[in-house]
């Protein structure tokens, strides 16, 4: 599957294929991700037929073109079906904002948004604790 394949659902697709061809301006890239609801495929620990609880459940990762540990996160419910379907132990996945995913994450995390699609970003840990402070600089710079 390449870009051309990759019908953008929402503004953050639109941004990010747009970031990714170099057609959108660092500082809207940045707020529109910031401001953006992710969906967070998620390993529920409860034991089968139990109720599950969203404050038990642990975001699923996967390794990033650095070879470190990052979270998976997708821009919809659709973009993540593939990979929760291959994914053991997933139990579906929250919707939540950027913003508070990267409010609450491991500081040694990084983030890879879409996985497995082509149209995406992978973001290092370092990138993001200066997002958590406010210091969006490394995103503005160079989004995609």
């Amino acid at each position: 599957m390449d870009d051309v394949d990759f019908e953008p659902r929402n503004d953050l697709e639109s941004v990010l294929l747009a970031a990714q061809a170099g057609r959108v301006a660092g500082e809207l890239f940045v707020d529109t991700l910031l401001a953006a609801q992710v969906f967070v495929p998620v390993r529920d620990p409860a034991e089968p037929g139990s109720p599950s609880r969203p404050e038990r459940a642990r975001p699923l990762t996967v390794v990033g073109e650095d070879g470190r540990e990052a979270l998976a996160v997708f821009t919809s419910p659709e973009r993540a079906r593939p990979f929760v379907a291959q994914a053991e132990g997933c139990s579906g996945g929250l919707l939540m904002d950027l913003r508070a995913l990267l409010g609450h994450a491991d500081t040694d995390l990084g983030v890879v948004i879409n996985p497995g699609w082509p149209v995406g970003l992978e973001m290092a840990p370092d990138a993001l604790r200066d997002l958590v402070a406010g210091g969006a600089d490394r995103l503005r710079d160079a989004p995609g």
